[in-house]
């Protein structure tokens, strides 16, 4: 037997609209008082009105009857209006800027709590750009299409009732005119979102090729290769296919529309040939009456069009609400690995016994791989690109699991610990280093938060003492937000990767070419700071300059996913092997 489907599941639209619901009471309280109370008196109230106008007309009522009517009836329109400007300007505007924040927030939560693998999927970057694009905004869609679908169904109740009374055929009439239209709005909305859909493809491609005119990563090639004529037709071919989808979808939604009005005409002029007749046969009293008949028609019409259209706009956005759910569907296994122990203070030892990983829809095998770090070794990692040195760290700080073997952190499977206090202990630079629009301070700060003293004076022990003044530190790292911003040197923002991994002690550092963008001398100096500070912390450091991995305590080599040798730098020499091998190689470069 199936398991029935929660109404949540069913109408994923009730989510969208649920963080309205744990927002700001005022607004809350304040926005279904205007649409559940004060919209459908003030639509009832426009309906009735004539005819009070012209009963008291035609029962000589005097004006000063007729007066008290249109001005109680207008002090009653202005109200509303009133209450809206204030209500918009002191409450809503700021709710939704909250709301918007607060969906972002969870969305940015989200991310960090999915696991690492689904970095390199498409697939997952096309429901991440949807959900961010889309959320918040169909949120907001949500809550005021929900209100006005209630509001306008507390009108359809009151004209109903009020035609009942009158004639009871108008309402069948204008109720089957809906439903015809109704059939056209679900066809034409089931296409729309299948065109945004295809259409979101083209879009995220064509915001790639507009990031590339304005980042500063491509400037330089733009201007100095042949970029921009490729990026130009790129940008042209992706244009033309995104032409040629609305292009496939315009006749079918044209269809549709064309369907709807014609509908909607044909039914309108049988309720007014209805009333006439029933005007003509006497079933209608008076003008007060026919007026009052005319003018509910005409609004029960327009409330009944509104109903089903909100209620198929819904219908969209619950299509909306699917697919925008489906970003929170993946499985997290590592991320939320957070009830396991927390490692012991100090140096950790690591075992890999039999280790074997590969990357989806990649060729790349990790085989069988064995490895003993001490506690408080220093050990290097060296090889060719893509043997299996970055993803031996990605492995370590647990970014993914291995498919079969095991890592022991101090003893203990890695799997066991707490995944978040784990990597709070493990100091990472990797070789591309990411500077933030943030403070520099905040920018040092990635791993602690050391005072402004302190900041400084690491700043200065990592060669950067031009920046170790109280003035720079709150200034704001690049210029993408601020004129103002620093701007560094390769060297400088590998010294700042540096300066963040000494803010506190790590159990684990691990180094991934962290100093590739530095001379010679920069790289002797920066590598002696780094071995004196981490004597006591386990360090791995993977690194192509074999030069700076000469004093290390034991070094690597591994080739196609696995290592084939192990030892000091005397040994490896001795062993005319493959480091052997490499290391004459890059010295014949600095010997004439």
């Amino acid at each position: 037997m199936k398991n029935k489907k929660s109404i949540a599941e069913r109408l994923p639209i009730l989510k969208l609209y649920e963080p309205y619901l744990h927002s700001n009471k005022i607004f809350l309280f304040g926005t279904l008082l205007l649409w559940i109370v004060f919209v459908p008196i003030i639509r009832f109230l426009v309906v009735i009105f004539p005819q009070n106008i012209v009963q008291a007309l035609v029962d000589e009522k005097g004006v000063k009857q007729v007066v008290k009517i249109v001005l109680v009836f207008q002090l009653l329109m202005t109200v509303i209006p009133v209450y809206e400007s204030f209500f918009n300007s002191l409450i809503r505007d700021k709710a939704l800027v909250q709301i918007d924040g607060q969906i972002k927030e969870h969305i940015y939560r989200k991310v960090i709590a999915t696991d690492y693998r689904y970095v390199d999927d498409p697939d997952y970057y096309e429901k991440y750009t949807w959900v961010i694009e889309k959320q918040s905004e169909k949120s907001q869609e949500a809550f005021e299409l929900i209100n006005e679908i209630v509001s306008c169904f507390l009108v359809i109740v009151s004209l109903v009732t009020l035609l009942a009374t009158i004639s009871p055929w108008v309402i069948l009439l204008a109720v089957i005119a809906s439903l015809f239209r109704m059939i056209g709005f679900v066809k034409y909305n089931k296409i729309d979102v299948e065109e945004d859909g295809e259409l979101l493809k083209s879009d995220r491609k064509l915001k790639y090729f507009h990031r590339i005119f304005y980042m500063k990563d491509f400037a330089q090639d733009l201007r100095c290769t042949n970029l921009f004529k490729k990026i130009i037709y790129g940008f042209t071919t992706e244009l033309s296919q995104k032409e040629d989808v609305i292009k496939k979808y315009g006749k079918i939604k044209c269809f549709w529309l064309v369907y709807v009005d014609l509908v909607y005409r044909l039914f309108y002029t049988g309720i007014i040939i209805l009333v006439v007749m029933q005007f003509i046969n006497g079933n209608i009293a008076n003008a007060a009456e026919y007026i009052t008949i005319m003018l509910a028609v005409d609004r029960l019409d327009d409330s009944l069009y509104s109903f089903f259209t909100l209620f198929q706009n819904g219908i969209k956005l619950n299509d909306y609400a699917k697919r925008i759910f489906k970003f929170y569907e993946y499985p997290s296994l590592i991320e939320k690995s957070n009830q396991g122990s927390v490692p012991d203070q100090g140096p950790f030892s690591v075992d890999i016994t039999h280790l074997t990983f590969s990357y989806s829809n990649s060729a790349f095998t990790m085989s069988d791989l064995n490895l003993h770090i001490k506690a408080g070794e220093h050990i290097a990692i060296v090889g060719e690109n893509g043997v299996g040195k970055s993803t031996l760290v990605k492995l370590l700080l647990r970014l993914y699991d291995p498919s079969q073997g095991s890592i022991l952190v101090n003893g203990k499977q890695l799997t066991n610990y707490n995944v978040k206090k784990y990597r709070e202990k493990v100091g990472v630079v990797f070789q591309d280093t990411n500077l933030y629009s943030l403070s520099l301070k905040d920018n040092i700060n990635l791993y602690s938060d050391q005072s402004d003293k302190d900041v400084l004076s690491t700043l200065a022990e990592c060669g950067l003492s031009n920046l170790a003044n109280q003035e720079k530190l709150t200034k704001t790292m690049t210029r993408e937000f601020d004129d103002n911003g620093i701007i560094l040197s390769g060297g400088q923002v590998q010294r700042i990767a540096l300066a963040r991994v000494l803010t506190k002690p790590f159990g684990l550092l691990i180094l991934d070419e962290a100093s590739s963008a530095l001379d010679p001398i920069s790289e002797y100096q920066f590598t002696k700071l780094l071995m004196e500070k981490t004597k006591n912390t386990t360090t791995i450091s993977i690194a192509h300059r074999l030069s700076t991995v000469r004093d290390m305590d034991r070094i690597i080599v591994m080739d196609k996913g696995r290592i084939i040798e192990e030892g000091t730098h005397d040994e490896l020499m001795e062993k005319n092997g493959k480091y052997y091998d490499m290391f004459k190689k890059q010295a014949e470069k600095y010997v004439k």
